[in-house]
């Protein structure tokens, strides 16, 4: 079954008056693979074979404003929404604005692709769009708010708006004037604290870095969270870079390996954990019952 992709191509323009433009990136959206968006772009080598005019520098620093631009884009909510309904404005507004630079990117083009993942289809488009040019890779990672969002997806149903309800309450914890919060919580008897964690990051070393500051936090609250019948709920994303899964792997052991009032929920896990909650609270609290 194929399925839809949008892109733009960064094109680079020595001299307006040469009218020649040289690929150099994609930017690639696929609308049906959980809005996933990928940028792709080659090494200068090219460019600089072909000018001996050729500003790196100010070819670099355009190229980072780009990538640190795609980076942000998805911590975003209205850069987000205008993803969805209008690709060549949300480049305009949010990645690169359409001026005089040497990098501009190209009117969008629509395709299709038959791959199974949206990754496999871009590195298939960018080998034609980039041919026999060294390809670097820049991909989105999906940050807390993104398993945030997970979760709470699985309560937009009209007739269960009124169960969110009684879980988007924040919760805070002080401690030493240190302040612990959590965005989302709810109640069965305990409290449980909902703390949602990606681990969709740049290397190993990112990784044991955050799990070593969760490790840190439980191990600050946990008498507390035990004499206030208290339990954080760890909801978890692991790295799209699969050479990543072992760090993520060992840092969730050395979590689960601590000894406090917490559980583990894999991303995979969440609809099933959601489903639970629901049932909980409908049975705490019988004018949720349809």
């Amino acid at each position: 079954m194929s399925k839809k992709l949008i892109y733009s191509v960064l094109q680079y323009k020595h001299s307006a008056l040469l009218n020649e433009a040289i690929n150099v990136g994609v930017l690639f959206y696929f609308p049906e693979d959980t809005k996933k968006l990928y940028f792709r772009y080659a090494t200068p080598d090219r460019i600089r074979a072909i000018y001996t005019g050729f500003d790196l520098s100010y070819y670099n620093a355009l190229l980072k404003l780009i990538k640190n631009s795609v980076e942000k884009c998805f911590s975003d909510v209205l850069a987000r929404n205008l993803l969805e309904v209008d690709f060549q404005s949300f480049i305009d507004s949010y990645i690169l604005r359409p001026d005089d630079s040497v990098l501009q990117f190209s009117h969008p083009f629509s395709g299709v692709h038959v791959w199974d993942t949206a990754q496999e289809a871009a590195d298939r488009y960018t080998t034609l769009l980039l041919p026999q040019i060294k390809q670097d890779v820049i991909d989105i990672r999906k940050d807390d708010s993104f398993v945030t969002k997970r979760f709470k997806s699985y309560f937009n149903a009209p007739q269960k708006k009124k169960i969110l309800k009684h879980i988007s309450k924040p919760q805070s914890i002080c401690i030493s004037e240190k302040v612990f919060k959590f965005d989302l919580s709810w109640q069965n008897g305990s409290l449980n604290l909902i703390k949602p964690l990606s681990f969709d990051l740049v290397d190993g070393t990112a990784i044991f870095n955050k799990a070593a500051m969760q490790y840190g936090y439980l191990a600050w609250i946990n008498d507390y969270l035990s004499a206030n019948n208290c339990c954080v709920d760890f909801l978890v994303y692991e790295p799209q870079d699969k050479s990543l899964i072992p760090s993520f792997e060992e840092s969730i052991r050395r979590i689960e390996d601590i000894d406090a009032r917490k559980k583990i929920i894999r991303f995979n896990e969440i609809e099933e954990y959601a489903i639970k909650v629901e049932n909980t609270l409908r049975i705490l609290h019988p004018e949720l019952i349809d």
